[in-house]
């Protein structure tokens, strides 16, 4: 810009070209050189536009009075277009600068900026933060018109994400400061890579432990805290309620199918002979013979004669085939929903599946440490059965659910979360609860999650999942020492790494770093022995394995006489399941109540035996009257024979004595001698050999 008396040369000949220099923008200062020369005049197609720096005083048509001069507000560079031409670029200059010679020196713009850098494909936007009091420099394609909309930059940042994202240029935002800026071309990170620590450095930040504060006393519940025997505990989980609703639903199933067109033999079930089916189940898992029917069988070696008496093996095999948990009619309305988003896949459980879960959870409330997990339930099916389970560390199932699938109800957040979310409820817990899980569950947020409600939470975690830490620096490698411990914390989360006979991560919310913990493990010395040393192990690792195999222990005492077996009903597949989970928390309510009273409790398998012989009404250690099974003396002929032959004809020999003799034994058809100096039949059925294979 010139003097008022050179303003005709400056009309034709004396404009200012800007050059942009990508090498200039990078610099720490981010200055732009603007560059006069009259040798270049014709090769400058941009004008210089003076813009007074009010916000509140742009107009509309994009157009801007500069006010300098009062000399120079005649000028014909009053007002200026600016032209909008994607190789062409506008440039504002500071109100402030004016030119003492006629060919002056290039100035540069001492400012603090904010640069708002968009990409080519303009999907990147960087901010550097400074105070909004500046000139704005735009290239490429825009409006002068969105400059209200990009002039809040803090107010509004996804307005000019929007707005610039469909820019092919560069937006700079130019502001005035007191100093001379800093470097405006690196850009910030928002997550930069944290060091991993050692268990030397200290941890200032431990939270708290959640205060324990659960709904009810843990432990076994009223009423049944008086009870003590099997038999009693048991009706507690199959009640009365449990044992007419399997009735009325199994005849109800045996009434369709007759009216299907279906013959059999069906006698309607009552409560009493339903508890002795339940009963010859638990029998059977005893015994554990490879086939139910394997317990009927007669003249062999294996033959069992006792449940003979209880139920015969048709009358068995029948209530097996028709058992039946969920009301028919309502089988048929739930099938017609099929493919929509209201079919319930486990209709035909569900009813038994609600009543075993509120009856675990009235029963008994846990103590502070639980632990959720998963099992596999056998199936004939390639892939099985899948039960989200939560578990006390006495290996209690508190509460259950079976995988269904995809839900329409889910967070959004993954299975992992929502299943968590489910079994640990707060209105039935309390607060203050620490869980366990493995690295299928544990997440970032899952934590925190946990964390708003009260609870704490510990488990093992994956790598690259959002929100683990991913720094390499100063990390675990392969040439660590045995021991070795890492951690970095997150505000209310704690990121451990152990180093074992292989990497152990582990998140947690209540446990410092290292509490003096130490394990013993062999190694290698220089001699080549190998030898007991003792390593560090951080708070974390300890508790978590303490407390995290509630549901590891559940399995192990559930595949004890387990009544599950193969089926390709996987109804009755739940239906067994439920019934071990029945079994299995019966038994552990037993160790608790012989533990709070000093007593020595059962071993699982007496435990079943004592539970079997209440269900089937017999006393466990009495010896049972087994009725006759047809060994009675009949004559060896039945034609009628005069006096003359009736002492010689149809005759057999004796197997015990060889001689003849007129009787035999009707079961066993054999010879045998029945007169006061000889008693051949008595003799021969008191020997160890079967009968049968006389």
């Amino acid at each position: 810009m010139t003097s008022k008396e050179d303003t005709d040369q400056q009309k034709t000949s004396n404009n200012m070209m800007i050059k942009e220099d990508p090498d200039q923008q990078e610099t720490s200062d981010n200055n732009m050189n603007i560059k006069e020369d009259p040798d270049q005049q014709e090769t400058c197609d941009n004008n210089m536009m003076m813009i007074k720096k009010d916000r509140d005083q742009q107009t509309s048509d994009s157009s801007m009075n500069i006010k300098e001069d009062p000399d120079q507000q005649n000028t014909s560079d009053n007002n200026m277009m600016i032209k909008e031409d994607p190789d062409q670029q506008v440039c504002n200059q500071e109100r402030n600068s004016s030119l003492e010679q006629e060919n002056p020196e290039p100035t540069q713009i001492k400012d603090e900026q904010e640069e708002l850098c968009i990409s080519q494909e303009g999907e990147q936007l960087v901010v550097k933060e400074e105070e909004v009091d500046g000139i704005i420099v735009w290239t490429g394609k825009e409006r002068l018109s969105l400059l209200d909309k990009i002039w809040k930059p803090k107010e509004n940042l996804a307005g000019i994400r929007a707005i610039c994202g469909q820019s092919r240029g560069r937006c700079l935002v130019h502001r005035n400061g007191h100093g001379a800026g800093g470097d405006a071309s690196r850009s910030r990170s928002p997550h930069r890579p944290v060091a991993w620590r050692t268990e030397a450095d200290p941890d200032d930040a431990v939270p708290q432990p959640p205060r324990f504060r659960p709904k009810r006393i843990p432990g076994v519940q009223p009423p049944l805290n008086a009870a003590q025997s099997p038999g009693e505990i048991f009706s507690k989980f199959f009640d009365d309620e449990v044992l007419k609703c399997l009735c009325e639903n199994t005849n109800k199933n045996a009434a369709k199918k007759k009216e299907n067109g279906k013959t059999f033999a069906w006698k309607e079930i009552a409560p009493e002979e339903l508890q002795k089916y339940l009963g010859l189940l638990l029998y059977m898992a005893v015994c554990n013979f490879p086939k139910m029917v394997d317990i009927w069988r007669r003249n062999t070696i294996f033959h069992v004669p006792f449940p003979a008496t209880v139920m015969s093996k048709d009358r068995f095999m029948a209530i097996n085939s028709i058992l039946h948990i969920s009301d028919p009619e309502e089988d048929v309305a739930n099938g017609k929903k099929k493919g929509t988003e209201d079919y319930d896949t486990f209709h035909l459980v569900r009813p038994l599946l609600e009543m075993m879960r509120s009856r675990c959870m009235s029963n008994y409330h846990p103590k502070q440490h639980i632990s959720v997990e998963d099992r596999m339930v056998a199936n004939p099916t390639k892939w099985g059965l899948k039960f989200f389970v939560l578990a006390d560390v006495n290996g209690y199932i508190i509460d259950f659910k079976p995988y269904t699938g995809k839900s329409t109800l889910s967070s959004g957040k993954g299975v992992s979360f929502d299943v968590v979310t489910s079994l640990v409820d707060k209105d039935y817990l309390g607060s203050g609860y620490i869980v366990y899980c493995d690295n299928f569950y544990t997440s970032p947020a899952l934590f925190q999650h946990l964390k708003k409600q009260g609870f704490g939470a510990c488990g093992t975690y994956r790598e690259g999942r959002l929100g683990v830490p991913s720094s390499q620096e100063n990390a675990l490698h392969k040439r660590s020492p045995r021991g070795s411990i890492r951690w970095i914390r997150d505000g209310d989360l704690l990121f451990v790494k152990w180093l074992d006979s292989r990497e152990v991560s582990i998140c947690t919310t209540v446990h410092p770093v290292y509490s003096g913990d130490t394990v013993l493990c062999w190694q290698k010395n220089e001699d080549g022995h190998f030898e007991s040393v003792s390593v560090p192990r951080p708070t974390a690792v300890t508790e978590y394995n303490k407390y995290v195999g509630g549901v590891d222990t559940s399995d192990q005492v559930l595949g004890t006489n387990s009544v599950l077996c193969k089926t390709k009903r996987s109804n009755m597949t739940v239906f067994r399941h439920l019934l071990d989970i029945a079994v299995t928390n019966c038994f552990i309510l037993h160790k608790e109540l012989c533990i709070s009273k000093q007593q020595k409790h059962k071993t699982r398998q007496a435990f079943q035996e004592e539970l079997a012989a209440h269900l089937l009404g017999v006393c466990l250690d009495g010896r049972p009257e087994f009725p006759s099974q047809g060994h009675f003396p009949v004559p060896t002929s039945t034609r009628d024979m005069g006096r003359r032959h009736r002492a010689s004809l149809g005759r057999k020999q004796c197997t015990v004595c060889k001689r003849s003799t007129p009787w035999k034994c009707q079961q066993c058809s054999v010879g045998l001698c029945l007169q006061l100096e000889r008693n051949c039949f008595l003799e021969f059925h008191q020997r160890p050999k079967m009968s049968g294979f006389a």
